[in-house]
């Protein structure tokens, strides 16, 4: 859990509380006590700090000093911690309820006058978040009523206004040092004073009442009850803890800086895009980053996103429960004019982890599940193969809008929208994407999908590729011209767009592979050996091709594999590689695969750098890689095709994340965000298997494996009755199983496969 504070801690705390404890002088005013103090006025340019056992009580002090009484009023917001108020109701005051700006959460300076009354005593601004109020108008009027100005700073050290340091503005500044803030002693505080006017009354009010800090100076020869007191001194222990801390200031001000400076940055994108608003500094202020927040749409949305975050082991937490609507509040204070902004305002805010030393690692953690809570993505195509990518942004806390024409598909239900539009309406799908405000698009497993994906990508300046890119790398004659100029190993080959076209083949070398030009799935592929045989192949090719032209290709002799990869911002990383089985000729329909392929180091590393070379070719950028490729006898890698998406038959979206320990989902949508993916383990790598079922033999295999090692299954598909009809592509298979196991040979056992596995 990335928690929403850490209490500061800089490495020489103990040394110093030792020190203290050696020193024989653990209550206040020690050593320690008398550096923070010393330090502090020097740093701020004050005539004097105190500290106090907590900024609680440095408030209770300064109510002391302004002599408030019963019937007074003291203005102050009501967007504050209580005991801004509890230190003056001790006294007798009614509070009196100013409402807040909404750009800093602050006291709106310009109804301050307004709430103004012949019983009016003190203003008291806040400087919430450390982002100071509007002094020098505060001030104006506070000197045209004759009121004291007391600056509740307790988020606000080391802050400044116009080059001032926040708490030595107004008449008396008060400090905290809790656990929570920028600067601690575990619990602690401080009064701060600009001039002498009070220092004399302070130092007698924090000592019980008695004149004890004059006479330990030797300014009187006893000390005596003089006024009404308490005890508002701090331990030396505490000081002591304090002074680790303030003599490392700075280090921690620009820690703390930089952290805020990074979620500001990274979250602008949401600003933008009207989702969220964020923290507002004016330019006259100087922060500290005593936090960073955000403001939601109201209050469900900021409920739903801490109970998201919470699921993403992050404590984000809301503020103040505007004083003026809790019971001491309305038996204590009133509110003044119209509460526009406090309530509305308060009810939006939420704070995002925020302390010293906040790893980089988990402010990005934080920035990216913000991002993903409110973003949206729109998904092309809703089957089955799609369906994973569906529920896999929906975990992530993305908004999913589905497109596929209506069929009944499981995206359908799934979705959060789901559009009855086909997926390859690219222009109507553009349109509905511009309409809803989409922050990306994906899709997984589909070349015809991949077309209106990086269709819609560009139009909209999406991450994806570019549409030369989806030319080169969903056709098939594009594709082997690119690897050919590219010097990428490739088969001859020729397109043609009828039988009669067969006289320009007579120079190549039978076996030939016959399909169409821009399909997928081992649709109408055919492998022919003699001449005779190519009129009927290059018609069916044709008759399934969507530009109604066929490539021809010379046959590559060899084991057939392909290698899942992931590119971003055109670094390609790859991450296993999958044996696959077939039917062998003449149409090559998969009939499984396992992954990780069993090759060599050598074989790997040869194998990466030719398809690295082949996705530079076909200008891959952005998207999920899926390289076919065969070894041959002689040890040559030979390119099949490649596409700029996901494998299919579940190799992206279930065997890679089995055999790798990888999320290859997340990294898709990591990608289509324009986020680097991530290359975690989330699961313990396996051996992952997919077998199709295509006869009674494939069912009677499962059948085995279900009674004899069920704990290996890890996914079943829907299967159908294998007579109602012919299997003549991937699409027309009965159904599928996966299985998941340590050991490979158990499964090769299970299967009882041939050397194709």
């Amino acid at each position: 859990m990335i928690g929403f504070n850490v209490p500061p801690v800089v490495g020489t705390e103990n040394k110093y509380v030792k020190q203290a404890i050696k020193n024989h002088k653990i209550c206040g005013d020690g050593e320690f006590t008398k550096k923070c103090s010393k330090w502090m006025e020097n740093k701020f340019n004050a005539k004097e700090i105190l500290l106090t056992t907590s900024c609680s009580s440095a408030l209770e002090m300064t109510a002391l000093l302004a002599d408030i009484k019963p019937g007074d009023e003291v203005i102050m917001p009501a967007f504050t911690f209580v005991s801004t108020a509890n230190a003056f109701v001790l006294r007798g005051a009614k509070i009196v309820f100013v409402d807040i700006r909404p750009d800093t959460m602050n006291i709106d300076e310009n109804l301050i006058e307004d709430a103004i009354t012949k019983k009016t005593k003190a203003i008291v601004p806040v400087h919430y978040a450390g982002v100071a109020c509007e002094m020098d108008k505060i001030l104006e009027i506070a000197k045209k009523y004759n009121l004291l100005v007391i600056e509740d700073a307790a988020q606000g050290v080391m802050a400044k206004y116009k080059d001032k340091y926040l708490g030595t503005i107004g008449d008396i500044g008060c400090y905290s040092f809790h656990e929570t803030k920028n600067y601690s002693s575990g619990e602690g505080g401080a009064v701060v004073f600009r001039d002498d006017r009070y220092t004399e009354m302070a130092e007698i009010i924090r000592e019980k009442g008695t004149n004890r800090s004059k006479f330990f100076r030797g300014q009187v020869d006893k000390y005596t009850w003089v006024e009404c007191g308490s005890s508002y001194l701090p331990s030396d222990i505490n000081a002591a803890y304090l002074w680790a801390e303030l003599e490392q200031a700075d280090k921690i001000n620009n820690n703390r800086l930089a952290t805020w400076n990074y979620y500001n940055e990274s979250l602008k994108i949401l600003e933008d895009k009207g989702y969220i608003e964020r923290q507002y500094v004016p330019k006259e202020c100087e922060h500290n980053a005593h936090m960073y927040y955000i403001k939601t749409k109201d209050l469900a949305e900021r409920t739903a996103l801490i109970k998201y975050l919470k699921a993403m082991d992050i404590q984000a937490v809301f503020h103040y429960v505007p004083l003026h609507t809790a019971p001491a509040g309305i038996k204590y204070g009133r509110f003044n004019g119209e509460d526009k902004y406090t309530t509305k305002e308060s009810d939006r805010l939420l704070r995002l982890p925020m302390y010293y030393n906040l790893k980089q690692v988990d402010a990005e953690k934080v920035v990216k599940a913000v991002k993903d809570f409110y973003l949206k993505i729109a998904i092309i195509g809703a089957n089955d193969f799609q369906n994973p990518l569906i529920l896999k942004a929906k975990s992530l806390g993305y908004e999913t809008h589905v497109f596929a024409w209506q069929d009944g598909s499981i995206g359908e239900k799934t979705a959060d929208y789901f559009y009855p539009i086909s997926i390859v309406e690219k222009d109507e799908i553009l349109e509905k994407c511009k309409e809803i405000g989409i922050d990306a698009i994906a899709t997984i497993a589909s070349d015809l999908a991949t077309l209106t994906v990086n269709y819609v990508a560009e139009k909209l300046g999406l991450p994806g590729n570019s549409l030369e890119c989806t030319k080169k790398s969903t056709n098939k004659y594009e594709m082997r011209k690119a690897f050919k100029e590219a010097g990428v190993a490739t088969p001859g080959f020729e397109i043609v767009s009828s039988p009669e076209d067969i006289e320009k083949l007579s120079d190549m070398e039978y076996p030939l592979i016959v399909k169409p030009t821009d399909r997928s799935g081992s649709r109408a592929i055919t492998k022919i050996y003699k001449k005779e045989e190519l009129e009927e192949a290059i018609s069916k090719a044709i008759e399934n091709s969507f530009e109604k032209k066929a490539i021809v290709e010379e046959y590559i002799e060899g084991n057939e594999f392909s290698a899942e990869g992931i590119t971003y911002n055109g670094e390609h990383k790859f991450l296993t590689i999958t044996r696959k089985a077939t039917t062998g000729a003449p149409h090559f329909i998969e009939t499984g695969h396992i992954e990780p392929a069993g090759l060599s180091k050598d074989m790997e590393e040869k194998i990466y750098n030719e398809l690295t070379k082949a996705l530079t070719a076909l200008q891959i950028t952005n998207s999920a890689t899926h390289s076919e490729f065969k070894i041959t006898p002689n040890g040559d890698v030979r390119i099949i095709e490649i596409g700029a998406r996901m494998g299919g038959d579940c190799i992206g979206s279930d065997l890679v994340q089995i055999s790798t320990g990888y999320d290859f989902i997340k990294m898709v949508i990591d990608v289509a965000m324009g986020n680097k993916p991530s290359f975690e383990k989330v699961t313990e790598p396996k051996i992952a298997v997919i077998r199709f079922i295509f006869n009674k033999k494939d069912l009677e295999d499962f059948e085995r494996v279900k009674k004899e090692a069920p704990e290996l299954i890890y996914f079943v598909s829907k299967i159908e009755d294998i007579s109602s009809h012919k299997v003549v592509d991937s699409s027309s298979r009965f159904g599928f199983y996966i299985l998941a196991c340590e050991n490979k040979e158990k499964i090769r056992w299970l299967l009882n496969e041939d050397e194709q596995y």
